[in-house]
């Protein structure tokens, strides 16, 4: 892959694969009742660009289902911008019944107007899911991208290559895309090492309230 350093690859390769390897052992303890599949929405948000991402937990396997882009880029308005995204990430949850969204959460920038957007294009999203009876959590841009490389500062061509392999997701997905299916899988991930450690059901409500 382009922009990837051959030999920085083949690292991230061989210790997400062994994360992954991991990962099916800790789903192992999991308790009868957490047997039913669990159908995860991502998100990356974006005042111009949004990534969405689904994937569902079955059993010890994360099955891909679907990915792409709400792309409201030439609306001139960006409040139309905004009820845009409301309305598509409506959709998306009528089409797919996710049980439970991850977001990630905005990271800090030094351009205000930009920071207030992304805000606003978040509490959306939030607004969008909530409505629908959608439990929501976000997580760190770091935490996602170590959850999937092992490194919090990956690039984002890493997360692209390391998502597709452990889902089969389509390679040539936006970045966009595999970043949203990236926080899908990091919301699994903390799911099963939290219950690993508590014993505990799939209620991620303690989790969740010890993140904001």
């Amino acid at each position: 892959m382009s922009g990837i350093d051959t030999t920085r690859k083949c690292n991230f390769v061989v210790f997400s694969q062994h994360l992954f390897f991991v990962d099916k052992k800790l789903s192992t303890v999991e308790t009868d009742n957490m047997t039913t599949p669990l159908r995860v929405l991502g998100i990356d948000p974006g005042s111009r660009v949004t990534g969405f991402g689904i994937l569902e937990e079955r059993g010890q396997t994360v099955v891909y289902l679907d990915s792409g882009t709400i792309d409201v880029s030439r609306l001139p308005l960006f409040t139309d911008r905004l009820h845009k995204i409301y309305e598509e990430i409506q959709k998306i949850v009528s089409k797919h019944q996710p049980k439970e969204a991850a977001i990630e959460a905005p990271f800090v920038q030094k351009n205000v107007q930009s920071a207030l957007k992304l805000g606003k294009t978040v509490g959306a999203i939030t607004l969008a899911l909530l409505s629908q009876k959608i439990s929501v959590v976000e997580y760190a841009p770091r935490l996602v991208k170590q959850s999937i490389v092992g490194y919090g500062n990956a690039e984002k061509e890493q997360v692209q290559f390391m998502i597709a392999s452990l889902v089969g997701a389509p390679r040539d997905s936006s970045l966009d895309a595999m970043d949203a299916l990236a926080v899908a899988w990091c919301h699994l991930q903390q799911i099963r090492i939290k219950n690993m450690l508590t014993g505990s059901s799939r209620d991620f409500t303690p989790y969740r309230e010890s993140s904001q």
